[in-house]
């Protein structure tokens, strides 16, 4: 459909395009009055593809252009078409002409026949980090896109742009050469120092950095415990200076599927997975043109879904180099393997890494440990017979607050822990390490030996109370806080603190030890015993009390261990906790990853039951979150023929008819809306089921204009929802039921409920409704005339609901964008521009949210 001509220049929220010929200068000097050919052919191609997309062109001084866009789409279509054009050229004497250019995003109002906005200048200096040929966009842009972009976009990860305050995330137009940004990464390493002193590996740091080359992996292979992955971090961070695309840690310790591994990377990197893109493909888009090293540590129990997507990575990007920790190879053509050796014990003093190690952690669990010259002795034994590994050594360290050195030698010695097997295949140090675990558990009493295999069911830290539901029966609830201290004692379990309260975990290699040793059908009858544990405390029953957020907080780790235990245990228990945890990812996680871990979950666990009807419209929520209706229809239409042949999720009884009220508001059906919400309430639902489609009649209501209805639905919702005591739900309906009341309008009852939900908010930790309450204080602004304010209040909520990735209903759009509109055209354009710009910290937000709200709890004077 052909557009008509533009009659006005935008206004409000503006999208500008700014371009320029790359060397010109060089072109002008070699072509002399030729040059102005070649330029007026330049300016008409481009001329057409402003005049084609409906831009008004703003200046063309020069040898480039300012354009500005009412659309941001029809800004990136634009550029598109004006690069493919440039490029399909057929240039006079032989040139290769090159453009670059540059989107910005942002509120300008015209002054005359031009802008003066802070937004240009940005867009310049978008401009500017861009390459010939390239298109580079500014975060502002690519959050005025539809999801997905089209033509398509990605992102080059975080960089320092001049005039940008923060970081800023460029993207690039798909369909040109992807190059690196003219200018410096924002983050040169996400890596962190371990505490403690680093013994004896400064010549393996030095020969790394002639080993580890681009377009190659190279693996640091050993043990667990003999130190690979703080020699790795050790020599990153001596390398950042020599990887301008950085240096990126990646710990695949907790991560317990493969298929996580590639979305575990782009986290590292800082790389957006956007809506339901395949994390690989959104890793190696963001890998494009980075000079980086990737550090992977703990691949050994995904070691064939980390060779995938390193060798895929060195295939497509050269210029990349890895760096894993392992305890095997990783198989790769294109790898040099590094075995990593013990700590050196070659003097019978301080001075000898091993006994400086010992020495060092001794000294941190007894500040009065002093050794003499025999203990070093004895010490520089122990280490020898240890091996050298430096976990083993830290191990026996921790001893030394209940036994000497020599003490500890004995045991070693008496005990036979150093004997074991002798197959020439295993490894030396492998085998102590090993053998060191089995004289530490053979030193156990036999309740102490339970609880301690029975730890290894957990992928996360854990309480004292959870343990009690693997260990089952065998042992006395209450004897097991004082065997978890027995056991942290003994080096055996580590110490975690998180809010004031201790929490326990198991290191990784003690872990994975220990799980090889337990029978399956007893490991089978330990996960039966923990998933009942937690259906009873954070089962979808009980779903978003205070308890459970809280409860959900603390387990997630270990609930995502769980299940795909389940899978083969009790897989209608395993849909029943993926639905909990969907659930609470949906308050706590950017959508596109919470849909992509969703999703894995409805795949893993396809049995037909009632439990999958409630896990598969959790999806289909989620994925409207984004607006992806398409991917939303499909799941709802299995949920839906699922639901008739199999019956209703327990728990939930109106799943499908709520998620299908929420796809006709994204359609923009809302009496088809409406009438879902109507005829459900008329069946009668529970008080759960009440609530969620009273919500759906209250907003369906007030967007067809049914103020008082909307009021009357809110005000049920917020009721049942108390009824049922619970507050994270209640939240989200006071903040509906605060934005019918400025509808009607009635700022003082707005404001109120506005902060009840603002309070609740805050409380629970959720900082959409934080931007959503945001949104109500500018709306009750412009209606007092405080445009100003309005317009501060809602561009900080906007960009707060771009940043987790939220998509706005339309209607919600159009509000937002009239408001801005109107306090463009009610306020001088240097103000405007300033409230715009205004980048607030989120504590900011809220302090100026609340504030606004409570200034509107009484009547207000007309001239405020």
């Amino acid at each position: 459909m052909t557009m008509p001509p533009m009659q006005d220049m935008p206004s409000g929220l503006v999208t500008f395009v700014m371009t320029d010929i790359e060397g010109s200068t060089r072109w002008m000097r070699a072509l002399g009055a030729r040059y102005v050919g070649l330029l007026q052919q330049h300016n008409r191609l481009l001329r057409e593809c402003w005049t084609r997309h409906d831009g008004w062109e703003v200046d063309t001084s020069g040898d480039g252009f300012l354009v500005a866009f009412a659309d941001a789409q029809n800004a990136l279509k634009a550029c598109a078409d004006g690069l493919q054009r440039i490029s399909a050229e057929s240039w006079t004497d032989g040139v290769k002409l090159k453009v670059r250019m540059g989107l910005h995003t942002g509120f300008a109002a015209p002054h005359g026949d031009d802008y003066i906005a802070l937004a240009v200048h940005l867009t310049a200096r978008i401009t500017d980090a861009a390459h010939g040929g390239q298109a580079l966009l500014s975060p502002q842009t690519v959050a005025a896109l539809p999801v997905p972009a089209d033509p398509a976009v990605r992102s080059l990860g975080r960089f320092r742009v001049r005039d940008f305050d923060a970081p800023v995330e460029l993207w690039q137009l798909e369909g040109s050469e992807v190059l690196a940004p003219r200018v410096v990464p924002a983050d040169r390493h996400n890596l962190l120092k371990p505490s403690g002193g680093f013994f004896g590996r400064r010549s393996e740091v030095e020969q790394l950095a002639t080993a580890v080359t681009a377009g190659r992996c190279l693996t640091l292979v050993g043990p667990g415990g003999i130190g690979k992955t703080r020699l790795a971090i050790e020599f990153g961070l001596s390398a950042t200076e020599q990887w301008p695309g950085g240096v990126w840690f990646t710990d695949l310790a907790n991560v317990v599927s493969g298929a996580d591994v590639p979305e575990a990377i782009a986290r590292s990197l800082g790389i957006t997975v956007r809506g339901t893109v395949d994390a690989s493909e959104s890793l190696l888009e963001g890998l494009e043109a980075r000079s980086a090293l990737l550090i992977i540590d703990n691949a050994e129990h995904l070691r064939d879904a980390t060779s995938l997507i390193v060798g895929t990575i060195l295939r497509k990007h050269p210029q990349v180099a890895v760096l894993a920790t392992s305890r095997q190879s990783l198989g790769l053509r294109a790898e040099v393997v590094s075995r990593v050796g013990s700590l050196a014990i070659d003097r019978r003093d301080e001075g000898a890494p091993a006994i400086e190690l010992f020495c060092e952690r001794a000294a941190a669990v007894d500040e009065s440990w002093n050794p003499s010259r025999f203990d070093l002795q004895v010490v520089a034994e122990l280490c020898r017979r240890l091996d050298g590994l430096p976990l083993a050594i830290e191990m026996a360290a921790a001893r030394t607050s209940g036994f000497t050195p020599s003490e500890i030698l004995e045991a070693l010695d008496t005990r036979g822990a150093t004997l074991g097997t002798i197959d020439p295949s295993v490894e030396l140090r492998h085998r102590s390490l090993e053998q060191l675990i089995d004289w530490s558990e053979q030193l156990l009493s036999s309740n102490e030996r339970i609880v301690f295999q029975s730890l290894a069911i957990f992928a996360g830290n854990f309480s004292c109370d959870v343990v009690g539901a693997a260990v089952g029966h065998h042992v006395p609830a209450a004897m097991i806080p004082d065997i978890i201290w027995s056991l942290t004692s003994k080096s055996l379990v580590c110490t975690e603190q998180a809010a004031g309260s201790s929490r326990y975990r198991l290191l990784q290699t003690v872990r994975n030890h220990v799980r090889n040793r337990i029978a399956d059908d007893e490991f089978d009858l330990a996960v039966r015993r923990l998933a009942s544990w937690y259906l009873d405390r954070i089962g979808p029953g009980l779903a978003l009390h205070r308890r459970w957020i809280g409860m959900m907080a603390d387990e997630l780790d270990n609930v995502r261990g769980l299940i795909p235990s389940l899978v083969y245990v009790d897989e209608p228990t395993g849909q029943r906790l993926a639905w909990s945890v969907a659930t609470y990812l949906d308050l706590t996680e950017p959508y596109g990853l919470a849909i992509a871990e969703v999703d894995r979950y409805a795949q893993m666990l396809p049995k037909r039951t009632s439990e999958r009807v409630g896990l598969l419209t959790r999806l289909a929520d989620l994925q409207l979150r984004i607006g992806d209706v398409r991917h939303a229809s499909m799941t709802l239409v299995e949920a839906a023929d699922l639901q008739q042949a199999i019956g209703r999720t327990p728990w939930d009884d109106v799943s499908v008819e709520r998620t299908t009220g929420e796809l006709a508001l994204r359609e923009g059906r809302y009496t088809d809306a409406r009438l879902i919400a109507e005829q459900t309430l008329e069946s009668r639902p529970t008080v759960r089921g009440q609530a969620r489609m009273l919500n759906l009649l209250g907003i369906s209501s007030l967007i067809l204009g049914d103020v008082d209805s909307a009021i009357t639905a809110f005000e049920g919702e917020v009721a049942a929802w108390g009824a049922l005591g619970i507050e994270a739900l209640q939240l989200s309906a006071y903040g509906n039921l605060a934005e019918a009341f400025s509808q009607r309008p009635d700022p003082a009852n707005a404001a109120l409920n506005q902060l009840r939900c603002l309070d609740l908010a805050v409380q629970y930790g959720q900082p959409t409704m934080i931007a959503y309450s945001a949104i109500t204080a500018a709306q009750l602004c412009a209606s007092a005339g405080s445009w100003d304010q309005a317009a501060r209040l809602q561009n900080a909520a906007d960009r707060e609901l771009a940043r987790m990735g939220i998509v706005l209903l339309d209607t919600d759009r159009a509000q937002s964008n009239d408001l801005l509109a109107a306090a463009a055209n009610h306020l001088d354009s240097t103000i405007f521009a300033a409230c715009m710009d205004d980048e607030m910290s989120s504590a900011d937000v809220l302090s100026l949210t609340n504030q606004t709200l409570v200034g509107f709890l009484q009547p207000q004077p007309a001239d405020l």
